[in-house]
């Protein structure tokens, strides 16, 4: 074995030991678009749990001032009878 095919073998030993295998230009980026649509796709399911959280706080918020509107008019129902 040469010199040269000794290092080769020995930095391959060293990047099998990092679990990395050196890659192609065109393995490199279908990895990379594997990852960036696993990515869009978590980024899909936050937004519906988001849209979803939104959708349950404005009802929540409806209620709320639907509790408000009818308390006004009952308190504004009693003053005239304290004036």
């Amino acid at each position: 074995m040469t010199r040269s095919e000794s290092m080769e073998a020995s930095e391959a030993s060293i990047l099998k030991e990092l679990h990395w295998e050196p890659v192609s230009g065109s393995e490199r980026i279908e990895r990379k678009l594997a990852a960036l649509r696993q990515e869009y796709l978590s980024g899909q399911d936050q937004a519906r749990a988001l849209d979803a959280r939104t959708r349950e706080l404005q009802q929540v918020m409806l209620r709320i001032q639907g509790a408000i509107a009818v308390l006004e008019e009952l308190l504004s129902q009693e003053q005239p009878l304290r004036g």
